[in-house]
């Protein structure tokens, strides 16, 4: 009987310890992830704010009255075309500011 009960409360303590483990790296992995979710949310939100400064600054020059902004018309046919790296083409307008103004 002695050797019953001893493989029934080893086995017992051992199903314990592989649940508790289970748990364990279970519940580190949720915060772990958690983490990881908070890091690029702020990631993110920096990224937003600094390009939401970037259009304000922008928006700011631009209805500045001493900036002059013309558009200039680039020929368009094969030769305005040029790749910079894979799948990018030069725009057929480009837009230049002529002032001395910096905000």
């Amino acid at each position: 009987m002695s050797l019953i009960q001893a493989c029934v409360t080893a086995t017992t303590t051992m199903l314990a310890v592989l649940i508790g483990g289970w748990l364990t790296v279970r519940a580190q992995d949720r915060l772990w992830r958690r983490d990881q979710d908070r890091q690029w949310r702020d990631i993110r939100l920096s990224a937003y704010t600094d390009f939401i400064g970037a259009v304000r600054e922008y928006v700011a020059h631009v209805l500045h009255p001493a900036a002059r902004i013309t558009a200039v018309p680039r020929p368009r046919g094969r030769a305005s075309i040029r790749r910079r790296g894979p799948g990018r083409a030069r725009p057929a307008l480009r837009v230049r500011a002529v002032t001395g103004h910096r905000p």
